[in-house]
């Protein structure tokens, strides 16, 4: 059970025609904008009618695909929901990117594509639990979803990491409509009960069972870690068991959905060390950390604690602010995510002679009414600083007799259609609580490139922290330890040290936050609030860590390690915060003693990967919730105990 947006697969067989030929990331960038486009309590946001908000919401290539996938599929997909068939087309290798980053079917996705209930079909429904259903639905049915809920919940607690109620009936729902679409369930009014194509094909997956059963070998316990394990479970989903590391059972997704025999494993447990997809990096280096539940079911907050006004200023104005300071532009965002280009700045500013209206405007304001701008930075920018004559207009597309001319240089009349031009403005009013502030700024609908977690801290908390943390990111012990690794752009290395400052400063066995989020933020308001002298320990505290990861870990240092011969993955901010706070507690005599142990330290830390999933999951899955920064922050802490233990038991 891997893909909890469980898509019905007439859907999935149009996607997978779109998406073939295309690159890899014209497609991820589209989910990316999606993702974005979250909409506003003043600007909602339709889904249900994509030939209305797609050419509103999209432009480019966001738009042409969007477009293609709701043209091509003849109204049946709609664009804004294929995460879940994207994840199932990688999960399952349906597509593949080539050399040139083109993606193309793969030979199962051929397979899947051309033969519906074939054994591309039959492995996905026994992988996802689909046949499990179908068999409740055969036993129990007629019956309500309801009924078949308790069934459903303990077979995703036996063999998936799903965990949340409203995962259990959401998989399950998704997965009912997948065979009534297919035509192997059918529902009369609110009860289901099995078709005849549905009992036909249950019988025929029952005898490939039983006839691959019986064509394997019996073996021996001691010889598990050569190949099989039979469960005795006809119900037990279908994975790969192979050797990893020091004999742990584990597998990644490509070595589980390849051409080895899929076998059936008895129950995942915690200890059995089904191992989850292999790391992948983001596109700042770090580790991808997965989430169980998607960002558009994040934890509620009260509507009515949101306090936003709307309302216009002209450009002159906002010009005055900036001379007077009242406007915070942070200026790192353009040093990092880069300047736009002479030709957009002059685009930009072609808009407003043209009176094309612009994007709105998002501020946070404190008491005083200044205003730190997270969504428009670049625009108020480049329009203050065309006003300030400290570039011309270039490659304008209407007015192009104006090229070469700076804001001096134009005709009164123009001067003033630019300084007068009326902006909108919402503003985030003081008084609204930061976790419900930071989730607007999550979800605003922005055209360019939505904002990282970090980067909306870094702009709704002035103070020292933004040089505090940007200075740490900057050492040569963070460089060290992380390799250089870590992409300053989208300030994922400063998350890095703020993540090390936020169980350094408030011990990680009392975290009792909400929200990881709203922990880090609170972070950055203790960090602005807290003395010079207190925040010169804390970095002396950081960079101990750093050199400690770097003496004992080496090139392995913050990331995962399954196997001696392995790659090396990316680093994983989970076990940045684990392995940083844990070597910081250790003494100078302990940081040496483990040094010389470094051998002993990564054997142990494999046996922890291979050996326990929940820890495995700590570090990957919903990383956020208490219960996972507990485990992860124990287990490594007891690792380094149960090492420094040993050696002088053996002194």
């Amino acid at each position: 059970m891997r893909t909890p947006f469980f898509p019905p697969y007439d859907e999935v067989r149009h996607l997978l025609q779109v998406w073939a030929g295309r690159h890899r990331k014209q497609v991820t960038g589209l989910e990316r904008s999606l993702m974005a486009l979250r909409g506003t309590p003043q600007d909602p946001v339709d889904w249900r009618d994509p030939d209305a908000w797609i050419p509103k919401r999209l432009t480019g290539e966001d738009r042409e695909l969007a477009h293609a996938i709701w043209k091509e599929s003849v109204g049946q997909v709609n664009p804004r929901h294929t995460y879940g068939h994207w994840l199932l087309s990688q999960t399952y290798e349906l597509l593949e990117s080539g050399p040139d980053g083109v993606l193309a079917l793969t030979e199962r996705g051929r397979a899947f594509l051309d033969e519906e209930g074939g054994s591309a079909e039959m492995l996905l429904d026994e992988q996802e639990g689909i046949l499990h259903i179908l068999t409740l639905v055969d036993d129990l049915g007629p019956t309500r979803r309801a009924g078949l809920l308790k069934d459903w919940t303990d077979y995703l607690n036996r063999y998936s990491r799903f965990n949340a109620p409203s995962t259990y009936s959401d998989t399950l729902r998704r997965r009912l409509t997948n065979l009534l679409r297919r035509a192997l369930v059918r529902r009369d009014r609110a009860e289901y009960s099995i078709t005849a194509a549905g009992a036909d094909y249950l019988l025929q997956q029952r005898g490939t069972r039983d006839q691959k059963q019986r064509q394997r070998e019996p073996v021996a316990d001691d010889e598990l870690r050569d190949g099989e394990r039979d469960s005795g479970s006809a119900e037990a989903p279908l994975l790969e068991v192979r050797e990893a590391g020091r004999g742990a059972l584990a597998g990644s997704t490509s070595e589980r959905l390849g051409g080895a025999a899929m076998l059936p494993v008895s129950d995942p447990s915690p200890q059995s060390g089904l191992r989850l997809a292999p790391p992948r990096a983001d596109e700042d280096g770090a580790e991808v950390e997965e989430r169980e539940i998607a960002d558009d079911e994040e934890r509620p907050f009260d509507p009515a604690k949101i306090k936003v006004r709307t309302i216009p200023i002209v450009v002159d104005q906002v010009a005055a602010r900036l001379k007077y300071g009242e406007i915070d532009l942070a200026p790192d965002f353009q040093r990092l995510r880069g300047i736009w280009k002479a030709r957009n700045k002059s685009r930009l500013i072609e808009s407003l002679l043209l009176r094309i209206p612009i994007p709105v405007f998002y501020v946070a304001a404190d008491n005083e009414d200044h205003w730190a701008v997270v969504d428009g930075v670049q625009r108020i920018s480049t329009i203050t600083d065309y006003m300030a004559g400290k570039f011309p207009l270039r490659q304008l597309e209407y007015r192009t007799e104006l090229n070469g001319r700076h804001f001096a240089d134009l005709p009164r009349n123009m001067q003033r259609r630019i300084s007068e031009t009326q902006l909108t403005v919402n503003v985030i009013e003081p008084g609204t609580p930061p976790e419900v502030m930071f989730n607007i700024f999550r979800r605003i609908n922005t055209g360019g490139e939505p904002l990282t977690a970090q980067e909306i801290r870094h702009a709704l908390h002035q103070g020292p922290a933004r040089a505090f943390l940007k200075r740490l990111a900057e050492s040569q012990a963070f460089l060290k330890a992380t390799n250089g690794s870590i992409s300053p752009r989208r300030m994922a290395d400063r998350e890095c040290v703020l993540r090390f400052l936020a169980f350094h400063i408030r011990p990680w066995e009392d975290y009792r936050a909400d929200s990881l989020d709203g922990f880090l933020g609170d972070t950055m308001r203790r960090i602005n609030v807290a003395a010079a002298d207190q925040r010169t320990r804390w970095a002396q505290d950081f960079e101990k860590a750093m050199r400690a990861a770097r003496a004992i870990l080496r090139d392995d240092a913050f990331r995962k390690r399954y196997d001696p011969h392995h790659k090396k993955f990316p680093v994983s901010k989970p076990l940045f915060e684990a392995w940083s706070v844990t070597l910081a507690r250790c003494s100078s005599d302990d940081v040496r003693r483990l040094a010389s142990l470094r051998r002993p330290v990564r054997d142990r830390f494999m046996d922890l990967l291979n050996g326990d999933s929940a820890f495995e999951q700590a570090v990957s899955l919903s990383t956020d919730q208490r219960r996972r920064i507990t485990k992860r922050f124990g287990a490594v802490q007891n690792l380094v105990q149960e090492v420094l233990r040993c050696s002088n038991e053996s002194d």
